[in-house]
């Protein structure tokens, strides 16, 4: 008789990733409250979004949790919000005045080094590190990490995990 197979879905995805290390301090409280928040938000902000869109689809797509989707997401409006509940316009004049990176920047690069960590550090699917870095489309994914890193997500795989194999095993 057949093995009946299951297969778990995204949100149902509960295998403990090793964290990113904190982000070493720049000695401006500011800006490492500034870092320290985007990482710790990019790697909580797919398992919060994915939940609540199971939720919206369970209980119809009500305004609360659209708006909840949106606020979820680290967007630079969002990041000021949650940071001191200042406006982006303050955030990017403080950023400026620490001759720091915008935050659109931050959050990019913060969102790149997730990926390159989880790239590292699990064998997930590309498409699958792209959803967990913050980006819908895996092409538009691609093309920001070949921008930042000159080589595309699996070239990067392939240099820096010498000797792993990232396929998932085959069934027997």
């Amino acid at each position: 008789m057949a093995q009946k197979r299951t297969y778990r879905l995204p949100a149902q995805d509960d295998t403990p990733y090793p964290a990113m290390t904190p982000p070493q301090p720049l000695g401006i409280p500011f800006l490492d409250r500034v870092y320290d928040l985007t990482q710790r938000w990019i790697q909580e902000e797919w398992l919060v979004i994915t939940s609540l869109k199971r939720d919206a689809a369970r209980n119809g797509k009500k305004p609360i949790y659209l708006a909840a989707i949106e606020e979820s997401r680290l967007t630079p409006d969002n990041l000021a919000k949650r940071l001191d509940n200042i406006s982006q316009a303050t955030l990017r004049r403080e950023l400026k005045k620490l001759n720091a990176p915008s935050p659109g920047q931050i959050i990019r690069k913060t969102r790149i080094a997730y990926a390159k960590h989880l790239l590292t550090h699990t064998r997930m699917m590309v498409r699958d590190i792209a959803q967990r870095a913050g980006y819908e489309n895996e092409r538009h994914f691609g093309e920001v990490f070949a921008a930042e890193e000159n080589c595309s997500p699996t070239e990067y795989r392939r240099k820096h995990v010498a000797g792993v194999n990232h396929q998932p095993p085959s069934d027997p």
